[in-house]
């Protein structure tokens, strides 16, 4: 249970990060085609950090552009990958509530029958308390 909870993470994020790379990359390239020398949108296409720490050293006419722009591209990105998140997530909850509840309680009652069915239970039999799973 607990490799699968981790492995699901880890694939969550890694292909998370990865739509969300793109997405950005691409209205970044987007945005600023023709705008600016094609050195300057490759060095903004490798992210958001790399963009402010190079805005000084850029020329005053391009770098709040570019500024802007991988700001914008950035937020969008980010916006795409909660709603892919939270597509996600209600996909899971729709199967969890489809499938989990009757497999969960149908086994749980069949344990509890097991172990009260034995003569001497102090609970007494299963058969002689209400039925749970209807």
């Amino acid at each position: 249970n607990d490799v699968s909870r981790e492995l699901g993470s880890a694939l969550g994020i890694a292909v998370l990060g990865s739509v969300i790379n793109g997405i950005y990359r691409n209205n970044v390239a987007t945005d600023l085609d023709g705008q600016v020398p094609e050195e300057t949108v490759e060095l903004a296409q490798e992210g958001i950090g790399v963009v402010a720490a190079t805005v000084p050293s850029l020329p005053a006419d391009v770098g709040p552009a570019v500024f802007e722009s991988a700001s914008v591209a950035f937020v969008d990105a980010m916006n795409s990958g909660f709603w892919l998140s939270a597509a996600i997530m209600a996909a899971g909850i729709v199967v969890a509530a489809r499938y989990l509840p009757d497999v969960a309680r149908t086994a749980q009652v069949e344990r509890v029958a097991d172990v009260t069915d034995r003569p001497g239970h102090p609970l007494g039999s299963s058969r002689d308390r209400v039925d749970v799973t209807a």
